[in-house]
């Protein structure tokens, strides 16, 4: 099998990188999406059996 050449864009005829400052910050708020973070907060996760009897204790007091 053929090894792939790595031809970087620079070297393209008619192609010039420049930086695009409102693409950059568009990508960066599309990384802070809540799909990208955590559904339940750290101190809230336990076991299966933890958060039964949590449940439970929580039911009793009110």
């Amino acid at each position: 099998m053929a090894k792939r050449s790595r031809r970087s864009r620079e070297r393209t005829p008619g192609f010039t990188p420049t930086s695009n400052p409102e693409l950059a910050s568009a990508m960066r708020e599309l990384r802070r999406s809540s799909a990208a973070s955590r559904h339940t907060p750290l101190p809230r996760k336990g076991s299966r059996q933890e958060r039964k009897a949590q449940a439970i204790r929580d039911h009793r007091e009110a």
